[in-house]
């Protein structure tokens, strides 16, 4: 298992770069959490909606690895 609850992933692409969420967490109203690769060069906000700042938290977790959630 991947992702907890399902092996719950999804794939994006922005400006040609790849970015990658593993959920850990998926709520019935929006609300979710997960572990997010972001290329080189990317920025962790591109992805999904994750660029509200009032209801994002996102936290570096090592090269490329980022922990967000969206509530």
């Amino acid at each position: 298992m991947v992702s907890v609850g399902g092996n719950e992933i999804v794939l994006e692409e922005h400006d040609g770069r790849k970015y990658i969420f593993f959920y850990t967490f998926r709520g019935s109203l929006g609300d979710y959490s997960g572990f997010m690769y972001v290329p080189k060069g990317g920025d962790p906000t591109n992805f999904s909606n994750l660029n509200e700042s009032q209801t994002t938290d996102i936290q570096p977790f090592g090269d490329h690895w980022f922990w967000a959630a969206h509530y």
